[in-house]
């Protein structure tokens, strides 16, 4: 039997109207629902961080240090970063991304305008297919998605950037990264 028998045809195109807007309304409350619960614990201090680095670069820049490479270099390796990290990571995508920082930062002045030329970036979540983003700064990005394990051989060595990552075992990836930035005298 059916259950549309009749009914007129335009009150069909109004059922089917009503019940296309509430499951549009009901996913977009689960759509805000879900982007609330995926943005707690995030950076949310992406314009403090940059206005700082900008400061400190500048104070760099007074004390007549310079850059180490042209500033197209940074603007480059800032989108590069943005492209390994956006969506869903791996391992490979983060060791990417910590490539190009390195390849950039060879001192404190190359990190402060590094994370002045990100600025403040949307990525993409994993998992919301583009649909649910959150605003970083370069330190939150690096802090929040470096966050694989990773094993360093030895045996080929690994280079990221021309550094040569030292063997052992690394719960998060951002560890590579920080014990890098470390010898250079940066605290991520």
């Amino acid at each position: 039997m059916k259950t549309t028998q009749g009914i007129p045809t335009w009150a069909k195109g109004v059922i089917a109207v009503a019940v296309t807007g509430g499951a549009v309304f009901i996913g977009y409350q689960i759509y805000k629902v879900l982007k609330k619960a995926l943005d707690k614990g995030k950076d949310d201090t992406p314009k403090e961080t940059v206005s700082a680095a900008a400061s400190d670069y500048e104070n760099e820049l007074r004390k007549g240090e310079k850059l180490s490479f042209p500033q197209s270099a940074y603007a480059a390796s800032a989108e590069a970063i943005v492209k390994h990290l956006n969506g869903c990571e791996t391992l490979g995508s983060e060791l990417s991304a910590i490539g190009e920082v390195i390849k950039v930062v060879k001192k404190p002045i190359d990190w402060y305008y590094l994370t002045k030329v990100f600025g403040e970036k949307d990525v993409a979540d994993c998992g919301t297919w583009g649909f649910v983003k959150t605003r970083y700064s370069l330190q939150g990005l690096l802090k929040e998605q470096l966050d694989t394990f990773a094993l360093i051989t030895p045996t080929p060595p690994t280079k990221l950037g021309g550094y040569v990552v030292p063997s052992g075992y690394y719960s998060d990836s951002v560890e590579i990264l920080q014990k890098y930035l470390k010898g250079i005298g940066i605290t991520l």
